[in-house]
């Protein structure tokens, strides 16, 4: 009998065109571009983290369709907590001193557009954010208990509750499509296509 004690992969999060990937590795954010097929560490990394050391996140989500800014979250399974990273992006690696670090409690979160992400809380309720971690509003979908949610694109969510998936788009406030699923099978992990 073999028991992990803890995850081999790394958390890490791929572009939706795959030409970069960040990842996680000794309290650094790295990014990787699959297009020159090297890997420098030090002149690629975009975060530090300086608390909790023995703490590896579960899942992180990186902001894609922001230019101007690495925005990263990270979320943290047994305690349910996340940390939101934000700094300017700048030719010649990054300025850790002008770093900004926000946290909070979720389940779950997504990115929803350039400067907003979602975040489910331990009460089942979804609420907007934006990069300063302050609610902008709160999502209610009534007649459904979502589980998770993912990220869906600009301005869409996956949800995924008891016995489906829905993508809820969040400005039209309504529900685009949903796929019936078996309870027993729960879906831990999606990648959106760009396409």
């Amino acid at each position: 009998v073999v028991f992990k004690l803890e995850r081999e992969r790394p958390a890490y999060d791929c572009s939706p065109s795959h030409k970069r990937m960040y990842y996680f590795n000794d309290n650094y954010v790295i990014e990787h571009s699959f297009r020159t097929k090297s890997l420098n560490e030090s002149s690629a990394q975009v975060f530090r983290r300086s608390s909790r050391i023995n703490e590896k996140p579960r899942t992180l989500l990186y902001n894609y369709s922001n230019r101007q800014q690495h925005c990263v979250l990270l979320l943290f399974d047994p305690m349910g907590t996340y940390e939101l990273h934000v700094s300017d992006k700048k030719r010649g690696g990054v300025d850790f001193s002008r770093q900004s670090t926000y946290k909070g409690f979720a389940k779950s979160a997504a990115f929803v557009s350039r400067n907003r992400f979602a975040v489910l809380d331990k009460n089942r309720q979804i609420w907007q954010r934006d990069l300063k971690n302050e609610v902008k509003k709160k999502i209610t979908i009534p007649g459904l208990v979502v589980n998770q949610i993912f990220p869906a694109g600009l301005g869409r969510i996956l949800l995924r509750t008891s016995d489906a998936m829905v993508l809820y788009d969040i400005q039209a406030t309504k529900i685009v499509g949903e796929l019936r699923i078996q309870s027993r099978h729960p879906i831990k992990y999606v990648v959106w296509s760009a396409k």
